[in-house]
């Protein structure tokens, strides 16, 4: 996930991305924009699991967001990203105010 309208974010092969689950009150299923791994300039890990949906908090009210899912195969450090086609795995969105 990035604060953008385009691009997407450079993973590689057999490196573990972990999505920086952390703060007080943040359960299972909860990340912290910017707090995980970075995969490529202003890119971060928000998610890396099998469900189907996650909490991203300290997000910006105003600001655009890139979102990208990219499926992989491998045992952790044995990872290898499918990356053809990621641009129609991705949506973007701006975050409103509360």
């Amino acid at each position: 996930m990035k604060v953008a309208k385009s691009g997407n974010p450079t993973v590689i092969d057999k490196m573990a991305y972990s999505a920086g689950i952390k703060g007080k009150g943040l359960g299972k299923g909860t990340s912290k924009f910017g707090a995980g791994t970075t995969a490529g300039k202003g890119w971060f890990c928000v998610y890396n699991g099998n469900g189907t949906s996650v909490t991203v908090n300290s997000l910006t009210a105003g600001k655009g967001y890139r979102v990208v899912v990219i499926e992989y195969n491998g045992a952790t450090k044995q990872q290898l990203y499918l990356v053809k086609g990621i641009s129609k795995n991705s949506v973007n969105f701006v975050m409103k105010n509360k």
